[in-house]
């Protein structure tokens, strides 16, 4: 009951604070500061996508210098992630099966290091589309994404070192391939209208162990990431 009512006066100040678009200000959010923080969610056959898929973020990533995984499933599922390597370009990195290790699109973070930025990725018949702040940054033809079944992380790849470093807001898993204008109209909502959402890591509790998945039921578990307050 009581994570209830936190949750509802939560959504109560983001209501009333909507008009100014600062959701980051009006919740809070996972920060991550350090090795080994993620946020770890079970295989779960929901998540075992092969497209169409698009994933949402909003995050404030710091620029650590190295590559920075924003959400990650297996080493041949899907993966995005913010590349600050010297020689990558800034880059908003995706990643499936067969996709190679190339800088996807290049730039996309340059100038966002430290500051709150919408991130958005479609896989859709064989493209992938990127998409800053909602509207379309590039697009690049991929491989086929090839479901699996390990585990979902969030904030760091589970097989190595590699940490993002900043804050979360939240993420999103959608089984169908958003259009650009669904995902500028839904950005700043904790809950998005439309059909096939997946999951939705609101990330708005404010305390505990526990990323509750508020679409279904693939709640994460937290490890060393901690809850504070959004800024813009």
């Amino acid at each position: 009951m009581k994570r209830l009512t936190l949750r509802s006066l939560m959504v109560i100040g983001f209501v009333l604070l909507l008009g100014t678009g600062s959701l980051a200000a009006t919740k809070t959010v996972l920060e991550f500061t350090g090795p080994s923080q993620s946020v770890d969610i079970p295989n779960d056959p929901s998540l075992q996508l092969a497209g169409p898929v698009t994933f949402e973020a909003l995050i404030r990533a710091e620029d650590t210098g190295g590559y920075s995984p924003i959400l990650s499933k297996g080493s041949a599922e899907y993966e995005i992630a913010a590349d600050w390597r010297a020689g990558h370009g800034q880059s908003l990195q995706w990643r499936s099966a067969g996709s190679g290790t190339g800088d996807t699109f290049p730039g996309f973070f340059e100038g966002y290091s430290g500051k709150w930025v919408h991130v958005a990725v479609v896989y859709d018949d064989g493209t992938v589309y990127a998409y800053r702040d909602g509207e379309l940054y590039g697009s690049v033809t991929m491989p086929p994404m090839k479901p699996g079944t390990s585990k979902l992380v969030i904030g760091m790849r589970p097989w190595s070192s590699q940490q993002f470093r900043g804050q979360i807001a939240y993420v999103r898993i959608w089984n169908v391939a958003r259009t650009q204008e669904e995902i500028a109209a839904n950005m700043r909502n904790l809950a998005p209208a439309g059909t096939g959402l997946v999951s939705n890591y609101r990330l708005d509790d404010g305390y505990g162990e526990i990323a509750y998945d508020s679409a279904g039921t693939n709640h994460g578990r937290i490890t060393g990431a901690r809850w504070t307050a959004g800024k813009n």
